[in-house]
């Protein structure tokens, strides 16, 4: 039987950062490490402005800094809000509720008016679509108004 031996002399005073380093090709496709992505960046948002005010969380919307231009919705958001009025026009209770609940938005801050919308100020003004869901098993709020920033003409 024949043996091979191969001997190496190896300085081991940064066998630390070699270690890393072998940590780092056998986990290749597993970790993310050092990128930084936008999951990363929505929590680190997050954790910096989170706060509890008034009885209730607070947190900025993480927004994307690689953004374009929206395209106006104006006409998509119309057609839904007709397509409510007559709704609205066969269930006078919906439309009443959804009144409150938009007063109540309104005066919390969640929504704002839109001053005229035929002729909108000089700043882009984006509109988003939005309905009744109902939910009868809910003790406190049987019907809540849900927006549509899924809507494939909204944004």
């Amino acid at each position: 039987m024949k043996y091979t031996h191969c001997g190496l002399i190896y300085d081991c005073s940064d066998i630390g950062n070699d270690i890393k380093k072998f940590w780092q090709l056998e986990s290749i496709g597993i970790k993310g490490y050092p990128s930084y992505n936008e999951v990363d960046q929505s929590l680190e948002t997050f954790e910096k402005t989170v706060r509890y005010k008034d009885n209730r969380y607070e947190v900025e919307l993480p927004w994307k800094t690689d953004w374009h231009e929206l395209n106006d919705n104006y006409s998509v958001a119309k057609k839904r809000l007709d397509s409510l009025v007559r709704r609205f026009k066969k269930n006078p209770d919906l439309n009443l509720q959804y009144r409150e609940t938009l007063h109540d938005y309104e005066k919390n801050g969640i929504i704002e008016k839109v001053p005229n919308p035929e002729n909108p100020i000089k700043k882009p003004v984006f509109y988003m679509p939005h309905q009744p869901v109902f939910r009868d098993e809910s003790l406190t709020t049987k019907m809540h108004i849900v927006f549509d920033a899924s809507s494939s003409h909204s944004f």
